[in-house]
């Protein structure tokens, strides 16, 4: 039987990466395959999914303790004697798994990057972060690892050195969406608008963790703009995170309760998706957003920061446009692209695949199958 270890799932609630991953196992699992997933916090409702599976859940310490979460990798590791090590990282500073991989020869360790650069307000932590990060993969990420992907090429600039990026070990893997689950459907959309209480309303959408990196505070600023403009406008902001109680008392001391609503961590993100009439990612960095790509597919025209990755563009749907650009300029894009024909978009007719089902020899591949 081949062991399998994966890190690492947060709550396999909203986020992207935990998206991702799932998808993975989905497709990977099979009676000859232990799987064994790492979390630095046992969510029961996610436990109990993966244990319908058959699929193992780990708690380890987070990386505030970065020796005590060494040695439970180690130990981890060394119990289950795995064949693959798979890491999906954002920082190379959290690349100690690798580390414990490489020590216990695991034969195959494969780390995957997610992201471009470090999410923190504070410009003193991420000048840090950034410095250990830049030492860790040239130290770690470089030496421990066997095989190398990403889902963009400037997310492999920021994760890997440069003679990784020149060499045979380097791989682009587009993220994969399950298409099925995004396409149009009026009935639905109609459905949902209704089920929201926003029949008559422009719905303007954005999905993320409430942090630096998505430039939460941005959309609000946005919304506000809006508003003012077109009081018919409604901004949807989907997820939670470590900025949500700050967004949520800048939204209440603006009065904007009837021109942004926090949806909070949701399961039916790709309805909302159908409800809505434009989607919008002023991130301030990303490695390539899942959310972006299966709001194209959906049909939305989508307008995201100039900081995001050209490979996100599936289509003439997608536009670009700076963060450095006021919330008014961005109310008026946002405007000026609401009235359009909505229907699903062919993957096909794209020069980047994003399919999960097209994915498939893509992902065994990774793990030897």
């Amino acid at each position: 039987m081949k062991k399998i270890l994966i890190g690492y799932l947060i709550d396999g609630k909203n986020s992207g990466i935990d998206n991702y991953i799932l998808n993975i196992i989905d497709q990977i699992k099979n009676d000859n395959v232990k799987i064994d997933c790492l979390t630095n916090h046992i969510d029961n409702e996610l436990k109990s999914r993966l244990d319908k599976l058959g699929v193992g859940l780990l708690e380890i310490p987070t990386l505030k303790h970065p020796y005590s979460h060494y040695c439970a990798m180690k130990a981890i590791i060394r119990k289950g004697k795995y064949d693959i090590a798979y890491f999906n990282i954002s920082e190379a500073f959290n690349s100690l798994g690798l580390l414990a991989a490489h020590r216990c020869d695991v034969k195959k360790i494969v780390v995957h990057s997610h992201s471009s650069g470090v999410n923190s307000h504070s410009k003193t932590v991420r000048y840090i972060k950034t410095f250990c990060h830049t030492i860790m993969k040239h130290l770690i990420v470089g030496r421990c690892a066997t095989d190398f992907y990403t889902c963009s090429y400037v997310a492999g600039e920021w994760m890997f050195p440069k003679n990784v990026l020149s060499s045979q070990k380097f791989h682009i893997m587009n993220n994969a969406v399950r298409v099925e689950r995004f396409k149009f459907s009026e009935e639905i959309r109609q459905k949902k608008r209704v089920e929201l209480d926003l029949e008559n309303r422009i719905i303007i959408g954005q999905v993320g963790a409430f942090s630096y990196q998505k430039n939460s505070e941005f959309v609000v600023d946005i919304a506000e703009a809006l508003h003012r403009k077109n009081p018919k406008t409604m901004v949807l902001m989907i997820g939670t995170g470590s900025d949500f109680d700050e967004i949520n008392k800048r939204v209440k001391e603006r009065k904007l309760e009837n021109a942004v609503r926090l949806m909070g961590s949701r399961k039916d993100v790709n309805e909302l998706m159908q409800a809505m009439d434009i989607f919008i990612l002023p991130s301030r960095f990303e490695g390539l957003p899942i959310v972006a790509i299966e709001a194209q597919v959906s049909g939305l025209k989508v307008i995201i920061s100039d900081r995001i990755s050209k490979e996100t563009a599936l289509s003439e749907r997608c536009k670009f446009l700076s963060i450095s650009e006021s919330a008014d300029k961005w109310a008026d894009a946002i405007l000026s692209n609401i009235y359009y024909d909505r229907d699903s978009l062919n993957l096909s007719e794209c020069k980047y695949c994003f399919d999960v089902v097209q994915q498939n020899n893509a992902i065994k591949e990774i793990f030897n199958f």
